[in-house]
């Protein structure tokens, strides 16, 4: 479920690092942008579904890079 934490309008910038943090143990996906926690944004999230990233963009020179941080 949704935390009702305001997530949209947050300019990451030019250069900017957006973390996804998804805690299957726990179900949860959190978010931190440019070095600022914004906390737990989904809890009770499905584990029996596939979960895939979702990135929007709004100009068209606007560009993403995905990396993976696996943890054991």
């Amino acid at each position: 479920s949704y935390s009702n934490k305001v997530y949209a309008g947050i300019n990451v910038g030019s250069g900017g690092k957006v973390i996804v943090q998804l805690d299957m143990n726990n179900k949860t996906i959190a978010f931190a942008m440019n070095g600022k926690n914004y906390g737990t944004a989904f809890s009770n999230i499905t584990t029996t579904t596939p979960l895939r990233p979702c990135v929007l963009l709004y100009h068209q020179n606007d560009s993403v890079r995905l990396i993976s941080n696996e943890s054991t």
